[in-house]
Formats: C-alpha cells, sequence, structure tokens
C-alpha cells in the first residue's frame, strides 16, 4: 500500500496544453454535426419510401374493399339509409366481417413509419442546418 502512495505522490503534475478544452469541443461539435446530417439524410429517405408507401397502400386498399364488396355495403348507407336503419345490425356485421383489414393495417403502419421518420428528420434538419 505504501508503495503505491510513494509512487502517486513522486509524479509531477502536468498542465494540459492550451486550447486543449476548446479542440476537444470543437471535435465533438463536428461530430455531432456529420451524426445529425447522416440521421437527417436516413430519416428523409424513410419519409420519402414511407410517402411511395403511402400512395401504393391506398390504392391496395381501394382494391382490395373492391373486391371483398366492402364498398358495395358502404355505399348502401348513402344510396338506401332506411335499409340501413332498418336492419342496421345485420348491415354493421356484414361491413366488418367485408373489411379489408389486412390492408388497412399495412396502410396504418406505413402512416407511423411515415409520421415518426418526417418528425425525426425535422429535428435533424434543424440540428443540421441551424446554426447552434
Amino acid at each position: 500500500m505504501k508503495t503505491y502512495r510513494n509512487l502517486f505522490n513522486n509524479l509531477s503534475e502536468k498542465t494540459p496544453p492550451q486550447g486543449l478544452c476548446l479542440s476537444i469541443i470543437k471535435k465533438v461539435r463536428s461530430i455531432q454535426s456529420r451524426n445529425a446530417k447522416i440521421r437527417f439524410t436516413l430519416s428523409s429517405i424513410v419519409t420519402l419510401v414511407s410517402l411511395g408507401g403511402i400512395f401504393e397502400s391506398i390504392l391496395k386498399l381501394i382494391e382490395s374493399s373492391n373486391q371483398s364488396g366492402f364498398s358495395q355495403y358502404f355505399s348502401l348507407i348513402f344510396s338506401d339509409s332506411t335499409l340501413f336503419f332498418s336492419y342496421w345490425k345485420e348491415f354493421g356485421l356484414s361491413l366488418v366481417e367485408s373489411l379489408p383489414l389486412v390492408s388497412l393495417v399495412f396502410l396504418l403502419g406505413i402512416v407511423v413509419v411515415f409520421l415518426w421518420s418526417g418528425a425525426r428528420a425535422l429535428k435533424d434538419a434543424r440540428r443540421t442546418f441551424l446554426p447552434a
């Protein structure tokens, strides 16, 4: 134990070079800026791809609703409302049965990805392009 104390007591005190703190801060900020640019680029790409996916998913949802008969059941609400109000329970069950659920869930998932990546891209754009 005594040998370690003697070893550390005999060490001479070193002072850091002038400007070391400033150069470390500049380096950290440049790395943060580079990382924000990379995140901004990737988030922008994901946003654009998910925007295209939204359009494709909407087209698929329309196709699925036509194929399953959902659009025909749904149009009955507006064309013959007396029939709808007379048989609303059966009509509601028919609507739920013919709902293109997979396409709808896929569309909602892509919308969530679009909103998340768009918000992240905006946050990173502020960090990248606006001065601190």
